[in-house]
C-alpha cells in the first residue's frame, strides 16, 4: 500500500480500550451547568432582580419557569411598571389616550394578579389615577390581591384628571371582613370608608395608613374600636376629620402619626401610645393616664398651609 493511500478504517472512530488516558479524561469531563437546573429558590431570587415586565417574560421559557417569576416579595403595579413606553406617550395625546391607558392598566393588572392567586407574597401596591367611576374594576383587582394571600396592600389612588367634583372610590370593607384574610398591613389613598354598625374587619391588621380618605369622626371610631392588633396608625390629610379619639382597646399601638388634617380641632388618646408624631395647627390634646409617651414630635403649621398641603 502506498504512502499516499489511506485505509477506509483510518477515518473511522476507533474505540479506546478501557483504562486508557483518553477514555478516563472523557469520563471526568463535567456536564455543562444549565440555569434551569438550579433550585427554584435561586431562580426566584434571580427573577426578583428583574423588573416586573422582564420577569414575566421568563414564564415562556419552559413549564418550569411558568410560575418562578411569581415569587416576589414586593409587587409594584403602577403606571411605570405595567404600561409600555408607547402607552406612556399616549397619555400626552389627551383625554382619550388617558382613558385608553386606564383600561389597559386595569386589564393588565387583573391578568397579573390572577396568576398570583395563593402564592403568598409580602406586599402588593396598586397605583393609578382611578376613582369611583371604575369601582367594579377596582373591586375585582382587590379580590385578586386578597386571593394572593398578600400580607400587605397599598391602594394608592388619585384623581388629577377628573375634575374637582370627582367621587373617591368607596372601599368595600367586606373584602377584609374574613378570619381567613392574610392581610396585616393596609394603606389606602383617596377612598371613602363607610363601615356598617358592628363591622369587625380590621381585627387582623397591625398597620393601617389612611391618606386623603373621606371618613367621619364616628366612622373612625367604629373602625378603630375593632383594631386591637394595630401597632402603627397613620392618618394623613383626611379632610372630613374634626375630632380624633384613639380608643383604649388599642393597647398594642406603638406609633401614631396624625399629619396635615386641615379641619382637625382636637385629639384624645385613651390608650398609652409610646410614640406620637403630629403635624398641623395648634389643637388641644388629651392623653390617658398613666402617660406612656416616650417619643413626641409636634410640627405646627398655619391653617392656610394645611389646606394647600395636599
Amino acid at each position: 500500500m502506498g504512502i499516499g493511500h489511506c485505509s477506509p478504517l483510518s477515518n473511522a472512530k476507533r474505540k479506546l480500550p478501557p483504562g486508557s488516558p483518553q477514555s478516563t479524561s472523557a469520563k471526568r469531563r463535567k456536564p455543562r451547568l444549565r440555569i434551569s437546573s438550579l433550585p427554584n429558590d435561586i431562580l426566584s431570587s434571580i427573577t426578583s432582580k428583574l423588573s416586573l415586565k422582564e420577569a414575566a417574560r421568563t414564564s415562556i421559557l419552559s413549564s418550569q419557569w411558568r410560575r418562578v417569576w411569581l415569587c416576589r416579595a414586593y409587587i409594584d403595579l403602577s403606571h411605570h411598571t405595567v404600561l409600555s413606553e408607547s402607552d406612556k406617550e399616549r397619555s400626552w395625546t389627551g383625554p382619550r389616550g388617558i382613558r385608553l391607558n386606564r383600561r389597559k392598566f386595569i386589564k393588565s393588572v387583573g391578568a397579573l394578579l390572577q396568576q398570583y392567586e395563593g402564592v403568598g407574597t409580602e406586599d402588593i401596591r396598586i397605583r393609578h389615577d382611578l376613582c369611583d367611576r371604575y369601582a367594579g374594576h377596582i373591586d375585582r383587582l382587590l379580590n385578586y390581591a386578597i386571593a394572593s394571600k398578600a400580607k400587605g396592600l397599598i391602594l394608592e389612588l388619585w384623581a388629577v384628571n377628573y375634575g374637582p367634583t370627582t367621587v373617591p372610590y368607596n372601599f368595600p370593607l367586606q373584602v377584609l371582613d374574613t378570619k381567613n384574610s392574610n392581610l396585616r398591613r393596609l394603606e389606602l389613598w383617596f377612598v371613602s370608608l363607610n363601615p356598617p354598625a358592628g363591622y369587625r374587619g380590621f381585627q387582623n391588621l397591625t398597620k393601617l395608613c389612611l391618606r386623603d380618605v373621606s371618613i367621619t369622626n364616628e366612622d373612625v371610631q367604629r373602625l378603630l374600636s375593632e383594631g386591637n392588633h394595630l401597632e402603627c396608625l397613620r392618618i394623613t390629610y383626611c379632610k372630613m376629620l374634626t375630632s380624633l379619639r384613639i380608643p383604649h382597646c388599642l393597647n398594642r399601638l406603638k406609633v401614631l402619626l396624625v399629619l396635615s388634617c386641615p379641619v382637625l380641632e382636637d385629639m384624645t388618646l385613651d390608650c398609652g401610645v409610646p410614640a406620637l408624631h403630629y403635624r398641623g395647627s395648634l389643637i388641644p390634646m388629651e392623653f390617658a393616664a398613666p402617660l406612656k409617651l416616650t417619643k413626641l414630635s409636634i410640627e405646627l403649621l398655619p391653617c392656610h398651609v394645611l389646606r394647600c398641603s395636599h
